[in-house]
């Protein structure tokens, strides 16, 4: 079976390109107003931003004319011509599970997380990509069950260490949100971490607290 991203691929061409091409540059501007994403020359990991922007653009905001997100709206449109494998795999990325996740512990290839939202645990089988995971990490990603077994969307975006105390405290707070909170709490992390790279001279505790100084 091929991996997760093939898939988005084939979405993301769909729906950025011919009449969809100013769908794609109004996202990105909504999205950089969202999450503060840094301007291009800034020394900072493009890959990971590119591919955060993407996973919300698939995932999370509504086409304007079908009001559904491309991942859904790829298997309404074209569903009927789709094989029977290929569309149970678009139904199972619409049921994703995105969080925020602290790892409990990685081991060979296995990587064993809890969702700091809801209590819940995964165990993320057989890990293609090496993400250098460690028991501790905090991080925001999607998981998505395909086949038998659970398996790491696209985006990947590791909250400092030092920001733990305060991520744990606002999920718990926070805990069962509906999904559109949950959006916007991920999205408020993810603003400060990107702070955090932009304004490297000022202490994290001052970028992921309630009243930020940026």
């Amino acid at each position: 079976m091929q991996g997760v991203r093939a898939y988005l691929d084939e979405v993301a061409t769909y729906y950025s390109s011919g009449a969809y091409y100013n769908e794609i540059v109004a996202a990105r501007k909504e999205f950089a107003e969202k999450v503060g994403l840094l301007a291009e020359g800034v020394d900072t990991d493009f890959d990971r931003q590119a591919d955060t922007f993407l996973d919300w653009f698939l995932f999370d905001r509504k086409l304007s004319k079908q009001e559904i997100a491309p991942i859904k709206a790829y298997l309404y449109d074209n569903g009927p011509t789709l094989e029977d494998g290929k569309k149970e795999i678009f139904g199972r990325l619409s049921e994703n599970v995105h969080s925020i996740f602290e790892v409990l512990k990685a081991k060979k290839t296995d990587v064993y997380l809890k969702d700091l939202l809801d209590g819940e645990k995964y165990v993320v089988e057989d890990v293609e990509v090496n993400q250098g995971f460690i028991k501790g990490d905090i991080l925001e990603t999607r998981l998505v069950q395909l086949g038998d077994r659970m398996v790491f969307g696209i985006a990947f975006n590791f909250h400092p260490k030092e920001a733990e105390s305060f991520i744990k405290k606002q999920s718990k707070r926070l805990k069962n949100l509906d999904e559109p909170h949950r959006i916007v709490f991920m999205h408020q992390l993810l603003k400060m971490r990107n702070k955090v790279e932009q304004y490297s001279h000022i202490d994290i505790k001052h970028i992921y607290c309630e009243e930020p100084l940026l």
